[in-house]
């Protein structure tokens, strides 16, 4: 595989103008009729510290 070349000062501002008026936002964000990815943890309970140390005999500072 082919090392990837750096951008030319000329290719970057280029890009940024395009990134600007919003050339790769379809890219970015699905289009209206499909679901946005989740997170991998998106959907798992919050972590309770307080009550996991408690458990274990360890006291933490109150809040």
């Amino acid at each position: 595989m082919a090392e990837p070349k750096p951008l030319t000062p000329d290719e970057l501002e280029r890009l940024l103008a395009d990134l600007d008026e919003g050339a790769y936002d379809e890219l970015l964000v699905p289009p209206g009729d499909q679901a946005a990815p989740t997170g991998k943890f998106a959907d798992v309970k919050p972590f309770d510290v307080r009550a996991w140390a408690e458990r274990r005999g360890i006291k933490l500072p109150s809040r």
